[in-house]
Parts: C-alpha cells; sequence; structure tokens
C-alpha cells in the first residue's frame, strides 16, 4: 500500500512519555511477507512502565519458521493477527511511537488494519534517522551498530522484538545525550532538520 494517508508526522524530538514499537516479521514486503510478532514497550517519565509482547500465527507456518527464530510449534499455537493487533492498539493508545526504522514496522501493522477500518494514526520517532543525523560519518546506523557504539548492554531471554524495544528506548536516551552534547541542546539539533 503506497498511500496511507492516515499515517502519523515524523518527529524530531526525545520526549519523556511514549512508547517503542518492533515487529517480527518473514521479510520486508507486505503482501508477500508475514507479521509473526510485535512488541512494545511504554516510557513514562523516561522509565519502562509496561510492555506487550504477542507472537502472530502466519498463514505459512514452515515458511515463517524459516525466516524467523521461532519455532513451528510457537507460531502454530499463537493467536491471529487480528487478536493481537487489537490488543497492540490497546496498549499503544495514542502515544508517540519510537523506533529505529519505525516506518517499516508502522507501514506493515497499519496495512494489516486498514482493510478492517482501523488507522494508525501515532505520530512517530525514527531513531535510525536521528543517528543518521547526528552520526554522519559512521558506514551503519542499523540498530546493531548504533548499541555498538554506545555501548549498549546486551540484552538476552526476550524475543527479538521484545529486545529491541529495550534497545531502542536505550538507544533515543544516547542520542539524546548525544545530541547535547554535540549540537548544543535539543532544538540546536532540531534546527539541523529544518536547513
Amino acid at each position: 500500500m503506497n498511500n496511507r494517508e492516515y499515517k502519523g508526522r515524523s518527529l524530531v524530538d526525545f520526549p519523556a512519555d511514549y512508547t517503542v514499537i518492533d515487529i517480527d516479521a518473514t521479510g520486508y514486503h507486505y503482501g508477500m511477507d508475514e507479521l509473526v510478532g510485535v512488541s512494545a514497550l511504554r516510557i513514562r517519565d523516561g522509565q519502562a512502565t509496561g510492555e506487550y509482547h504477542s507472537l502472530i500465527r502466519p498463514m505459512d507456518i514452515e515458511n515463517a519458521a524459516a525466516a524467523t527464530e521461532y519455532s513451528e510449534a510457537e507460531l502454530a499455537a499463537a493467536p491471529e493477527y487480528m487478536e493481537v493487533l487489537s490488543a497492540f492498539m490497546e496498549f499503544i493508545g495514542s502515544d508517540i511511537l519510537v523506533g529505529h526504522n519505525v516506518s517499516f514496522d508502522i507501514n506493515f501493522i497499519y496495512d494489516y488494519l486498514y482493510p478492517h477500518g482501523i488507522r494508525l494514526e501515532n505520530d512517530f520517532i525514527d531513531t535510525l534517522r536521528l543517528s543518521r543525523k547526528l552520526f554522519q560519518g559512521l558506514e551503519h546506523h542499523r540498530l546493531s551498530d548504533m548499541v555498538a557504539h554506545f555501548g549498549i548492554a546486551e540484552i538476552t531471554g526476550l524475543p527479538k522484538s521484545a529486545r529491541n524495544c529495550s534497545y531502542t528506548h536505550e538507544l533515543l536516551a544516547s542520542l539524546h545525550g548525544a545530541a547535547v552534547e554535540l549540537c548544543g541542546g535539543v532544538d540546536a539539533f532540531k534546527a539541523m532538520f529544518r536547513k
């Protein structure tokens, strides 16, 4: 789907309250690839106060298991996507959404929900966009690269999308500090996007 007319705005900011999101999918193309999991981490005053994670039962369980870290048994036992996405939408409410390359996650969810008359309209902050502006000399800005760049502690024992939510929360805080240090303040950093 190319025209996502109700999609929220991309923001440049470092709010105290937001929800980090990340998805697990079998690939990068809605319609060809399937959504197999979603995670969300609610942040209030800079601290995690709640989390949501669920797998989603795909149509092609065998292919999804081969393309992800989940077993066929785990995927077969998962709820169907509308049950999961309804709970996900209730969890995120009207929060600003934060993610690394978050448009990918939002677009996938948007396209799953749109045929059911449900709109994902939340504004969002992309830590990939922020890191590219702050660290233009870095060769790569993948989440793993930025986690390594800032020395963010490794997280274990969580599904991939839940780990990514925690990493992205830490990354946003690190980028905030870098914006203050390198640009002299958040307002000066925001002005870089208006030039």
